[in-house]
């Protein structure tokens, strides 16, 4: 297993955070942790299924900056 965090400027709500949430488990996420405050993410995922390119390409394709 292995993490990634990004800052995702837009991510302000429970609903963006869902959006996110269910596109990155369905490319190979396992655990994703939310921090509104800072609008961080860490995301946990299997190294032999995807990877951290792939997760925040998923995540952009939602509509979100990833920094």
């Amino acid at each position: 297993m292995k993490a990634v965090e990004f800052n995702l400027p837009g991510m302000n709500c429970e609903s963006c955070a869902e959006k996110i949430e269910n596109r990155v488990k369905n490319a190979g996420a396992s655990d994703i942790e939310f921090d509104f405050k800072t609008r961080n993410v860490k995301i946990t995922f299997d190294d032999e299924k995807t990877d951290g390119d792939t997760i925040k390409k998923v995540i952009r394709t939602a509509g979100y900056e990833v920094v």
